[in-house]
């Protein structure tokens, strides 16, 4: 009982410490508009408006880029919004939904961390400075309150399960891992380009260990990265096939991103005030937002070379990766001629590793230094708060705001900001527009009537149904419809069972051949890959859950017929 009272005052805290990082979200009613926003407010509110109509995983938001819809819940999954998304629908504001999002996230982001560094330390105090230094890192508040980075702040939660998966697996006898599995999927479905930098830090790590480790725990970590490809499949891999389908704007920002432009200064590893800015190296120190992980986790990492007896093995590789990704971004590496890793887009996403890398390092070390003094600990904890309280005392004098009660319809509408503001489509809702097809049209000017392939207005439809698209064609003849391109859109005779499938027009909308005169709907309709890989992720999640439930049934009747077997963990 004293164990978990003990436990329910850390969880205490670390809900004290998310409420302190919230603080300038709460102390307002209105919230602040960064750089993506308002594209995760989108989604929240698109993925609302899909729950309504009976849709679990949509597709396409047919309603969104004024209409001609837009598929970034294959690109991005969306199922972590599932609950703001139905409390939205309950009557919960969209503001209140997205703040909810981010705090829950941050909280669980401090559980995550608190279990890592569990995995070293018996000290709470400990553990509970790790947790602070991971919510109140320069690079977290950035994600947070600069950004607006909704998928970078999910994946946070994933990552130290990752890393605390790798130490089950590589350090101990466990047979299983749950955290790196859960750590894994969570990353999966939160963010591409993070799980990316995961698998490769996996990879680094299964490096190290290869001389010292047998076969059969490579064999746990490939069971379980496998077993989290199919958990996740009903969403990688309907992604795939729709990246292999026809060229994004993704391909032409991975072509030609600019990365020496985004790696960092010398002088940016060590500001230290959150900056309202933008990412690059040719902004002075008033405009350029803070991307560093914070002088905390910069310097005293050192302390753990102080450590007087016997290092962990894997606390130091992460010592060594974390410093590793931690000084890569910086301009004096060759990023120009690094065209491979223009995927990542800046060389600064790196921090995202470093940060939970350098955690344990850092207090593990302080560990050592003070294990005399029983209260420093928590002075730092109280000390490293007021840093934080520092940090976030710029994110409650924010004067762009989206008001409490402002909806969605507003902001499309043009209430708050211009909703294209120079883009070609409606920023507000698609932000870089990544996956709008390489030859998209102008949508400003785009009539949302339906064309023949020169261009030549015929007629126009209408929407009759939740992502059903009607229109009558009077001669046959092959068509482009006002919806923008996505594989799986097919067409149908509402008189008859006839489905033409659709294809990709000169301009990145649905093009259609019509055989013959008639009425005709338009919808989007899940592929073959899309509906097996749903089964799939569907079938082993009920497999899994099976086979936990039969080990531990299993388990208790060892131990009632031994009472030998009995053990205490």
């Amino acid at each position: 009982m004293k164990k978990y009272r003990k436990l329910l005052i850390d969880l205490s805290i670390i809900l004290a410490l998310t409420v302190l990082l919230m603080s300038p979200y709460l102390a307002k009613s209105f919230l602040a508009i960064e750089h993506d926003t308002f594209f995760h407010v989108s989604r929240i509110e698109q993925y609302a408006k899909a729950l309504q109509h009976g849709q679990i995983l949509p597709a396409i938001y047919p309603y969104e880029n004024g209409g001609f819809g837009y598929g970034s819940p294959l690109f991005y999954s969306d199922i972590f919004l599932l609950l703001p998304a139905i409390l939205h629908n309950l009557g919960l504001v969209l503001v209140d939904s997205y703040k909810l999002t981010v705090f829950l996230a941050s909280f669980f982001s401090g559980i995550t961390m608190y279990m890592l560094a569990s995995k070293f330390t018996q000290k709470s105090s400990i553990r509970l400075l790790a947790v602070a230094a991971y919510l109140f890192s320069n690079y977290h508040i950035t994600d947070i309150y600069v950004r607006g980075a909704l998928g970078e702040v999910f994946a946070l939660v994933g990552i130290p399960l990752i890393l605390s998966g790798l130490y089950e697996i590589f350090e101990t006898n466990q047979k299983y891992s749950p955290s790196y599995l859960i750590g894994l999927v969570i990353t999966v479905l939160s963010h591409n380009l993070s799980f990316l930098l995961c698998f490769i830090l996996v990879l680094i790590f299964s490096i190290i260990y290869l001389p010292k480790k047998s076969i059969h725990r490579y064999r746990i970590l490939i069971v379980e990265s496998m077993l989290a490809c199919l958990l996740t499949s009903f969403y990688t891999f309907p992604m795939v096939e729709q990246l292999k389908s026809q060229l994004f704007y993704l391909n032409y920002y991975a072509s030609s991103s600019a990365l020496e432009n985004h790696a960092m200064a010398f002088w940016q590893f060590f500001a230290n005030q959150t900056v309202f800015g933008l990412s690059g190296n040719q902004y002075n120190a008033n405009n350029a937002m803070v991307v560093n992980i914070g002088l905390f986790l910069t310097i005293v990492p050192i302390s753990y070379l102080f450590l007087t007896k016997k290092k962990h093995t894997p606390i130091t590789i992460m010592l060594v990766i974390g410093w590793g990704c931690m000084l890569l971004p910086a301009q004096i590496f060759p990023w120009k001629s690094m065209s491979v890793l223009r995927i990542l887009q800046f060389p600064w996403r790196l921090n995202m590793l470093a940060l939970p890398l350098l955690c344990v390092p850092a207090v593990i070390g302080i560990e050592n230094l003070t294990r005399k003094l029983k209260y420093l600990p928590i002075c730092l904890i109280l000390l490293l708060s007021l840093e934080g309280i520092y940090h976030l005392y710029p994110a409650t004098k924010r004067t762009f705001i989206m008001p409490h009660n402002t909806t969605w319809q507003e902001v499309t509408n043009g209430k708050l900001i211009d909703p294209y503001y120079s883009a070609q489509y409606m920023r507000v809702e698609l932000a870089g527009g990544d996956y709008l097809p390489y030859n998209s049209p102008d949508f400003r000017s785009y009539t949302k009537t339906i064309q023949t392939t020169s261009g030549e207005t015929i007629t126009t439809g209408e929407w009759i149904d939740y992502g059903s698209y009607r229109f009558t064609i009077t001669n046959p003849q092959t068509v482009v419809l006002p919806i923008t391109y996505y594989k799986g859109y097919i067409v149908r005779n509402i008189d008859s069972t006839e489905i033409l499938e659709s294809s990709l027009s000169h301009n990145g909308l649905v093009s259609v051949s019509i055989p013959s005169a008639g009425t005709y709907v338009c919808l989007y309709q899940n592929t073959n890959i899309r509906i097996v890989s749903i089964w799939i992720s569907i079938l082993t999640c009920m497999i899994s859950i099976g086979y936990i439930v039969y080990r531990k049934q299993k388990k208790d009747i060892v131990c009632e017929v031994n009472p030998k077997s009995w053990t205490t963990t």
